[in-house]
């Protein structure tokens, strides 16, 4: 095991869960996806990739993740998914934007995260740079030229 992507997601669970490493098969017997304990079904999705679901917990924590084959459990210490409250819109400023320069839009709401997987998405623009100001606060790097039309705008803390 050596990487885990994303490394965060919601208390609710539901989160894909990617682990990288080396020699993965499912030749030696039935995978898991261990979460501080919590076994979930896992996908052998290549030798170099185990894909699990983030089950649900009860508190913002961070938890160990590890690889069960059969009776045998292989972690790394580094490895861990932090568990954070959902994500809750409250504005946007401006709520309208010009098309002739990027623009960078601030948005407002609960329990962002300020770590390197935070991001916005636009449909039509896709995943936009996101920079954290505070926990209620983070700004969007907008890009030109986006046709005139209404958008929805949503923010990760996982990508």
């Amino acid at each position: 095991l050596s990487t885990i992507h994303p490394n965060s997601g919601v208390l609710d669970g539901g989160t894909e869960v990617f682990l990288h490493g080396s020699n993965f098969s499912s030749d030696h017997g039935i995978v898991r996806c261990l979460f501080n304990g919590t076994a979930v079904a896992a996908n052998v999705a290549s030798p170099n990739e185990i894909v699990c679901v983030a089950p649900q917990s009860s508190q913002k924590r961070e938890v160990e993740v590890s690889v069960m084959y059969g009776y045998d459990i292989f972690t790394l210490e580094s490895l861990t998914f932090s568990y954070d409250y959902d994500i809750q819109l409250t504005a946007i400023v401006p709520d309208v934007i010009g098309r002739s320069a990027e623009t960078i839009v601030k948005v407002f709401g609960n329990n962002f995260s300020h770590r390197s997987e935070l991001t916005c998405f636009i449909a039509d623009a896709g995943m936009l740079k996101a920079t954290f100001i505070r926990e209620t606060e983070v700004h969007c790097l907008v890009p030109k030229d986006l046709k005139p039309e209404s958008y929805n705008i949503s923010v990760s803390n996982n990508g």
